[in-house]
């Protein structure tokens, strides 16, 4: 069976947009590009001196609070997208359909 030129083009295209996102993905990625940065990207928590009054303490306690959801947030999203990164550059060169793609994150997830 033939493949029409059309379907190469077409995967190529596709492979070079991959290509491009992983590069984002490993220079720090990009929030505008959806790309999510690592979690060392985030800003360090305020740190609390002794001689802050108890209100002060309070505020900035909930700013590292914040922090911390923060960065626990940034670490889930890049934790996801270095697996759908990894997924999609694992079958790059294969012919693959939406299917099985489904079956293969479905052996993956029951085996691992």
């Amino acid at each position: 069976m033939k493949i029409p030129v059309v379907i190469f083009e077409f995967l190529y295209f596709h492979i070079k947009v991959l290509d491009s996102v992983i590069e984002v993905f490993n220079n720090k990625g990009n929030e505008d590009l959806g790309v999510p940065p690592p979690p060392s990207e985030c800003l360090p928590a305020p740190n609390i001196e002794p001689t802050m009054t108890r209100q002060e303490k309070y505020k900035l306690q909930k700013q590292r609070l914040a922090v911390k959801r923060k960065k626990a947030e940034m670490y889930s999203l890049w934790c996801d997208a270095l697996y759908r990164f990894s997924l999609a550059n694992h079958v790059r060169n294969r012919n693959v359909t939406p299917v099985n793609i489904i079956c293969m994150i479905a052996y993956e997830t029951m085996f691992t």
